[in-house]
């Protein structure tokens, strides 16, 4: 049986969604009642940020125990440093998330052959391969593999800032046309 709180479901969404960018607001909710348990983790995992592999490791478990969450993540940012080029759990992460819209990879100036390996590159070009992935960004990756750009129809956005691509003797379909945005 729910719990009733008296108020109309789409109210209680109406509220939790004023809160979107107040996680400090959104955690108590998540945990006050199942009535807004799920509007509140659609908003709290939106945006996953992963900058060392703790992170990863801790968010894997996370997901294991709760693979509802999966849908909710839209957008991850993944920050690579020296101190964290080695994070198997990063691998798996990536491989639960069938819903993300964007993603977005920063790099530390270091070629990305030592910040990534090619299973994790393999995972990456799969996953910017997904219909469900409309934008892409790349900055500070040196040698960053051709393959993210060999063009996805599906991409409506595409930054590369400070990044040097690195060309193979694939086959690279003939683009046409190419539009980008604005270069703020």
């Amino acid at each position: 049986m729910q719990p009733s709180t008296g108020l109309p479901q789409e109210l209680l969404d109406k509220i939790i969604d004023g809160l979107h960018d107040e996680p400090d607001a959104l955690k108590p909710c998540a945990l006050a009642s199942r009535l807004l348990l799920e509007r509140s983790q659609s908003h709290l995992f939106f945006t996953i940020r992963i900058h060392y592999p703790k992170a990863s490791s801790r968010l894997l478990e996370v997901l294991k125990n709760n693979r509802r969450i999966c849908q909710y993540i839209r957008e991850l940012i993944v920050r690579k440093d020296e101190s964290g080029l080695h994070d198997p759990d990063l691998i798996h992460v990536i491989r639960m998330l069938a819903s993300l819209e964007s993603l977005a990879i920063h790099g530390d100036d270091i070629k990305w052959n030592r910040l990534f390996s090619k299973e994790m590159t393999d995972t990456l070009v799969h996953l910017v391969r997904q219909p469900s992935v409309t934008t892409l960004r790349i900055s500070n990756g040196h040698l960053v593999p051709f393959d993210f750009l060999a063009v996805h129809k599906h991409l409506s956005s595409l930054q590369l800032r400070s990044s040097i691509l690195a060309f193979s003797r694939m086959q690279v379909p003939l683009v046409s046309e190419m539009t980008t945005d604005s270069w703020n």
